[in-house]
């Protein structure tokens, strides 16, 4: 007996819907990770980076993280909760940050790179930490150390307030006293300290910039350290009478590097050779803000005579993108090839920032990434083929990326991913780019960013 088979009727599976994404809300800003300060290790397998999020009590806590670059989930790897600035000893053993834990008191941290327990290595009083750099050997760290103003420590003023003393009156004799994130610091300046890193006994090396802001660097050898500073007493005025000057560690002694033009100075870089110095400046009686190019300068370690790697182009070291998710940061960022034959910089151009570099011999600048992006650079590893970046663009937030540095190009590759969750739920303002004659004929370049759920019929506010 036949038997007939009874076919069912199928039909194709129509592809599951995206869900609509929300209209962002204030509250999200509150859900966002913000990444920072990428350092990578001397050897190129990890990047530490600062992580910062806002706590229960409306307050940012900022930790420490690691992520390996050949991939995986990054870590957390302290958990101070003020915790910034890492860097790497030269031989990739330890890592050093400022914690402000104690919230009047920073000090220097270190830690194993492997974890563990971080340990204060720093004693410092009451006050500020700007900055600091490990030398060469391992065996110092330069420190940027200010003091709290006398009358205005904690200890004043809970004496003051244990005595019934009425708060004494800030008398100022400069008209630099007080910043923007800074607040007041009166008479107050940041000095130049060594610190060994073993004991944390330090001491007082140089303190008579002006104004108290004074990029520095050490010699590869540990030796020395240059000091682009401005003892003007009128600095904020002059500041074209900013020089280089010379420490030796072993004497105390600081001496002018000589046959150098008046201008400002910043982010000096002594090469890995020892041979020469880099430092972000110009030839004019101007500042670093000013309408002219901040350009990359070379000068001799030993005897000045430094002339400028991109006065003919029309970049600005100080062309950056502002954001609202990072730290204002318009100080110039340039470093040496690990054979001194290139100064790595990071551009700015028309909404993007990007890598870049310059021969130190001279020659045409080489933009090595490309896209609407915003690249923030970290540091190069000892060898010079990998760097450490956060990338982010106008709709979306910064992310660690590592970059691999090829003769021309740099590739790069994400490494976290901390915000993709909340910005795959939400609606992000679309941007586009045009340029318009102005009345003049002077091409002036504006962004477009559209509402949600633009409607090209409608008319909007």
């Amino acid at each position: 007996m036949a038997t007939q088979t009874k076919r069912r009727k199928t039909s194709a599976r129509k592809p599951a819907r995206a869900a609509k994404r929300r209209a962002i809300t204030p509250e999200d800003m509150l859900r966002f990770t913000l990444v920072g300060s990428p350092q990578i290790s001397p050897d190129g397998e990890s990047i530490v980076f600062v992580h910062k999020q806002v706590g229960k009590k409306n307050e940012y806590v900022t930790n420490l993280w690691m992520v390996d670059v050949s991939g995986g989930e990054p870590r957390q790897f302290t958990s101070g909760g003020k915790d910034s600035h890492p860097r790497w000893s030269h031989d990739g053993s330890r890592i050093a940050f400022i914690s402000a834990r104690e919230k009047t008191n920073p000090q220097v941290y270190t830690i194993d790179a492997n974890g563990g327990e971080a340990v204060a290595l720093t004693d410092f009083p009451e006050g500020s930490i700007e900055s600091f750099k490990w030398s060469g050997n391992g065996k110092w760290l330069a420190v940027e150390f200010r003091a709290q103003d006398a009358q205005w420590t904690e200890q004043a003023k809970k004496e003051r307030k244990d005595s019934g003393a009425s708060t004494p009156p800030r008398v100022l004799d400069h008209y630099w006293y007080r910043l923007d994130g800074d607040g007041y610091f009166n008479a107050q300046r940041y000095a130049l300290y060594l610190v060994d890193s073993k004991t944390g006994k330090h001491r007082q090396v140089y303190a008579k910039d002006a104004l108290g802001y004074f990029p520095y660097d050490f010699s590869p050898d540990s030796k020395k350290i240059v000091i682009a500073t401005n003892r003007d007493q009128r600095a904020l005025l002059k500041p074209w009478n900013s020089d280089l000057y010379i420490l030796t560690i072993a004497s105390g002694n600081v001496s002018k590097l000589g046959n150098l033009p008046k201008g400002p100075k910043t982010a000096v870089c002594w090469s890995p050779d020892g041979q020469s110095i880099a430092y972000g400046g110009r030839i004019s009686e101007d500042s670093e803000y000013s309408v002219e190019n901040l350009e990359v300068f070379v000068c001799n370690a030993r005897g000045g005579n430094a002339r400028s790697l991109t006065a003919n182009e029309d970049y600005c070291l100080m062309a950056i993108t502002l954001t609202d998710t990072s730290d204002a940061a318009f100080d110039a960022n340039i470093q040496w090839s690990h054979d001194s034959k290139r100064i790595f910089m990071k551009l700015g151009w028309h909404g993007e920032s990007h890598v870049a570099s310059v021969p130190a011999k001279g020659g045409k600048i080489a933009f090595h990434t490309s896209g609407t992006t915003d690249q923030d650079v970290g540091n190069l590893c000892v060898d010079g083929s990998r760097i450490a970046l956060t990338g982010a663009t106008a709709t979306s937030l910064g992310e660690i990326y590592v970059g691999a540095v090829g003769a021309k190009s740099i590739r790069t590759k994400q490494l976290t991913n901390f915000n993709g969750p909340l910005l795959s739920k939400v609606q992000t303002a679309g941007i586009s780019s045009h340029w318009v004659k102005s009345t003049d004929g002077a091409k002036v370049q504006v962004w477009i960013m559209k509402p949600p759920d633009f409607k090209a019929s409608r008319k909007y506010p």
